[in-house]
């Protein structure tokens, strides 16, 4: 899966097109990336999510959705923002690393500060977006399949992908772990219209 996902990203992003996807499993990022690595020396990868997802193995794969951000620094750098769940493992992961990482706060007022600093020091000139809709808070987004309270706002997380937006190329996103059946109808519109909102500011000229 993740070779056939790397090829189709590849081909669509070597004819300077923008890749989304759009997806349940979050492994699919993993071909992403690959794709992009190749095309772009300096890519590094915005992941926005609940989970640090640095397992190096979980339930007996290294491929789930609990290691796909380790499968991706493997890759590229990595800057983690949202993240309000993560292991003993992993946190001694990112203090050994150093991987950038922004914890999700209970001060809504120094959460997007915050993060908007971390990207903008981190970031390189191309990035690839990852956005595991967890991220989000229940209260607006309760279709996936690990809700975690405690997360981020709509206002919050466009005031993000604005401010990334206006530093760097977005070469390619993804919009991830939606669960239809988990939640109200309202969250597959709020999946749509975060992807709406992302090819945009990816593809503006100012």
């Amino acid at each position: 899966m993740i070779d056939t996902v790397s090829a189709a990203v590849k081909s669509a992003a070597s004819r300077g097109k923008l890749t989304a996807m759009l997806g349940g499993e979050h492994t699919v990022t993993v071909g992403a990336v690959q794709a992009y690595s190749d095309l772009y020396e300096d890519l590094s990868v915005l992941y926005i999510d609940a989970h640090a997802d640095l397992r190096e193995s979980y339930q007996g794969t290294r491929w789930g959705h609990a290691s796909v951000a380790r499968r991706i620094y493997e890759i590229c750098p990595l800057i983690l923002v949202g993240i309000r769940s993560v292991s003993a493992e992993e946190m001694n992961f990112i203090k050994g690393q150093g991987i950038p990482t922004h914890f999700w706060s209970a001060q809504p007022s120094d959460n997007i500060r915050a993060a908007v600093t971390l990207t903008s020091e981190h970031l390189s000139d191309n990035v690839y977006i990852s956005i595991d809709l967890d991220a989000l808070d229940p209260s607006i987004m309760s279709a996936v399949g690990t809700p975690e309270p405690g997360g981020m706002l709509w206002h919050e997380i466009l005031a993000l992908l604005r401010a990334v937006s206006r530093k760097a190329n977005i070469v390619g996103f993804d919009i991830v772990e939606l669960s239809p059946p988990e939640g109200p109808a309202a969250c597959a519109f709020t999946a749509a219209k975060l992807t709406y909102k992302l090819i945009g500011y990816a593809t503006q000229e100012d």
